[in-house]
């Protein structure tokens, strides 16, 4: 069995390589201390934090789930992106919180606060042709341990007419719905851990209160059915979420 801690150092290795940067340089520019990806690399790091990756796939040209393991993920990220445009916040994320369903792709404007602005950029990914662009605020501390903080925009990319293949270590965006009230629903932000028996749907919180979903490998309906029975319900997977961004108030 690969050695997952062996895997991180080989790809770290080569997206120094690939970007000519130093083991300092790169962790600098990620924001941590100087040694931090040279710990990693000796040994003295043996199982960094999720934010520590975040952090280093930028500077290392790459995605999070490519340090992480994932198989099959392609190193580098797309050097452009097409139709960027803004649009407003989609809907808020917060466990526990079931909301009424609302129509099909339209706003929740509720979401909107007079102290930002009403509309993000938001962009498609050549890398998922046929995905739409979504944009996510969180609202709750679920994901506090993966270093993604209350407020926080998740930009989410969607496929409603395809199967979302779900993989270790994505971040996907999950609709819970109560059964036989089907019109409240549940939004959340989850990580995708593979277990023996399916999936598990998780949070990285240290909070009790924040259960993970653990479902079944075979969908609802049709095979290409993003649906999943859960309890007396179902849950949706909406989308994969490709970006997380933070607003900072401006000082006038």
């Amino acid at each position: 069995m690969t050695d997952p801690h062996e895997v991180l150092k080989a790809r770290i290795r080569e997206r120094l390589a690939a970007t000519n940067k130093s083991a300092a340089a790169a962790s600098i520019e990620a924001g941590l201390g100087k040694s931090a990806i040279q710990d990693i690399l000796a040994g003295n790091s043996v199982s960094p934090r999720m934010n520590t990756l975040y952090k280093l796939a930028g500077p290392l040209g790459c995605s999070f789930s490519y340090l992480a393991g994932a198989l099959n993920e392609e190193p580098r990220l797309p050097r452009e992106v097409r139709d960027v445009r803004t649009e407003r916040i989609y809907e808020t994320l917060e466990a526990g919180v079931f909301r009424a369903n609302r129509p099909f792709g339209s706003p929740n404007l509720a979401v909107s606060d007079p102290q930002r602005p009403s509309e993000y950029p938001i962009a498609d990914d050549p890398r998922l042709p046929g995905y739409i662009g979504r944009l996510y605020r969180l609202s709750d501390r679920s994901l506090t341990e993966a270093g993604i903080m209350p407020g926080d925009i998740l930009h989410c990319f969607e496929n409603h007419g395809g199967k979302i293949e779900l993989k270790q270590g994505q971040l996907v965006i999950v609709e819970y719905h109560l059964s036989p009230n089907n019109n409240l629903i549940e939004r959340t932000a989850r990580f995708v851990e593979i277990i023996d028996d399916g999936f598990r749907l998780s949070f990285k919180s240290l909070d009790p209160l924040h259960e993970d979903y653990s479902i079944d490998p075979i969908p609802m309906g049709e095979e290409d059915s993003n649906s999943y029975t859960l309890g007396d319900g179902w849950l949706t997977i909406d989308g994969v979420v490709g970006a997380v961004f933070r607003e900072m108030p401006v000082v006038a």
